[in-house]
């Protein structure tokens, strides 16, 4: 018990804003890590095709396990990013294609959907985006340190049917552990 609370107040002190939001995740709904399948790689790259056809000064990486080429969700997760001045059109054109977005900030839009059989998560902001800056830092950080991207597959692996939210922080854990290295 005193290692979990010794983790969540380094968590919190560490991420404050994502740990209390990890609380939006249950304790009673279940992770399930399936085998990647490459058929989601086909999936995303039409995907990233398409959406470069409609908007065409889009940058979009494919991030998370599916991006990586490991067991994870199963989920197509894309990272896209333009210039300000572009992303009202961008965000009309993404929405008229792929419906309403679940998430609309003022820095950036998120989009669930599916395609192919593939859940799809898009997220597009403008090229100053920390956050995205940062999601593809620690996607390369991943790619390109094989230590570091077994450790994580073995999280992936240890949490297949734990709760959502111990899955979240475990992952938070990870990630905040290895976000000082630079690639």
């Amino acid at each position: 018990m005193f290692n979990s609370l010794k983790t969540n107040v380094a968590l919190l002190m560490q991420s404050p804003k994502d740990y209390l939001y990890s609380f939006v995740y249950s304790d009673n709904s279940k992770v399930e890590i399936r085998r990647f399948d490459p058929r989601s790689v086909a999936a995303a790259e039409k995907l990233i095709k398409k959406l470069k056809r409609l908007c065409p000064k889009i940058t979009v990486v494919l991030i998370g396990s599916v991006g990586l080429g490991i067991d994870g969700r199963g989920d197509i997760d894309l990272c896209a990013c333009a210039a300000k001045t572009k992303l009202p059109v961008y965000y009309r054109r993404i929405t008229k294609n792929f419906g309403k977005p679940v998430k609309i900030r003022s820095e950036f839009r998120q989009w669930e959907f599916e395609r192919n059989g593939f859940p799809v998560e898009l997220y597009l902001s403008n090229t100053k985006d920390q956050r995205f800056k940062e999601q593809v830092r620690l996607f390369n950080l991943l790619k390109n340190n094989p230590a570091y991207l077994r450790e994580y597959q073995s999280i992936k692996r240890l949490m297949n049917h734990g709760s959502e939210r111990e899955y979240v922080l475990r992952r938070m854990e990870f990630f905040n552990r290895i976000s000082g290295q630079r690639q």
